[in-house]
């Protein structure tokens, strides 16, 4: 108990089933966790210091890296009790000695209360989104990481979401113009999309007590990272699970696809709502089809790489 708990503000016991985790084997967590420390490595990193998760949720990450990290001391940490609680009972199914793995409630807050010039690594899974004070807090990881440790986190874009909200504010008026009644509970949905784009990108408002907080620009972390002595290098729509294929042409398809996996899982929208959107939004989506080839596509869900000055 490193800091004092946070609950998440939905339920944790149905984060797996709404965004389809509980259907991952440990095939795909492992392949994972061998990418990412991959990369690491291909920028040279010192893995000689240990391991730090800030955010783990219900551990899709955490046992990822823990069953391709071999021995490394690793330290798995999140906000509410209920999250750390859901990923220890995964860890203790992995049936392999885990006496290097420690898990703690931690909040973004207090990440300055861990050793300075520790880590070798530290992973963010959407979790930079939830902080209040990003430059602060990414000020605070560099303390604690070694000379030449990594951040590593993967996080939403302005560009790609302000697009989707653009896009879904006007559906309303082509079901209309269809002759397409929507109920009351779709329009809110809609409306709640929509509005919710702009709430994250916004910098005039309290945030406070909102759970998901901000959309990033990479230029304007870059610039953080800057003043904090990290060098940060940048993977625009490429998550964790996919980071191998960073130099790889993305599918014509992939904007209205990452369109509608959101939709259906972090919005969780009811079957119907879907196949409306299906049928009648894919057109408009596809203007952004030709974007894919040379990377030309707007920003969606990216990776970002720190890495600390060695002295």
């Amino acid at each position: 108990m490193i800091s004092e708990p946070r609950l998440f503000q939905h339920p944790e016991g149905a984060y797996d089933q709404q965004y389809g985790i509980d259907r991952l084997g440990l095939t795909f967590h492992t392949q994972e966790g061998k990418d990412l420390l991959e990369l690491c490595e291909d920028f040279g990193y010192d893995p000689a210091g240990p391991i730090l998760e800030i955010g783990c949720g219900t551990g899709r990450l955490s046992l990822s890296i823990i069953l391709s990290a071999d021995s490394r001391e690793i330290l798995i940490t999140d906000p509410s009790p209920a999250f750390c609680e859901i990923t220890a009972r995964k860890l203790s199914a992995l049936s392999r000695d885990l006496h290097n793995v420690k898990v703690a409630v931690l909040t973004a807050e207090d990440v300055s209360r861990l050793p300075k010039s520790t880590f070798s690594v530290i992973l963010l899974r959407s979790v930079l989104h939830h902080v209040l004070d990003v430059a602060r807090f990414l000020a605070e990881c560099a303390e604690i990481l070694a000379p030449g440790g990594m951040l590593l986190f993967e996080e939403p874009c302005a560009e790609g979401y302000l697009l989707m909200g653009a896009v879904t504010q006007f559906m309303p008026t082509v079901f209309r113009s269809k002759g397409i009644v929507l109920s009351a509970k779709h329009l809110a949905d809609i409306q709640t999309f929509a509005d919710g784009m702009i709430f994250y990108a916004r910098r005039d408002l309290d945030k406070s007590t909102a759970e998901d907080k901000h959309l990033f620009r990479p230029e304007e972390l870059g610039r953080v990272c800057q003043i904090c002595n990290l060098h940060l290098e940048f993977f625009p729509n490429r998550f964790f699970y996919n980071i191998r294929e960073r130099n790889e042409p993305l599918p014509d398809s992939y904007f209205e696809q990452f369109y509608f996996n959101y939709i259906e899982y972090p919005l969780a929208w009811d079957r119907e709502l879907l196949d409306l959107f299906d049928q009648h939004a894919r057109e408009y989506l596809r203007y952004f089809s030709p974007l894919a080839k040379n990377g030309a596509l707007p920003y969606t869900y990216s990776t970002f790489l720190c890495k600390k000055a060695v002295y």
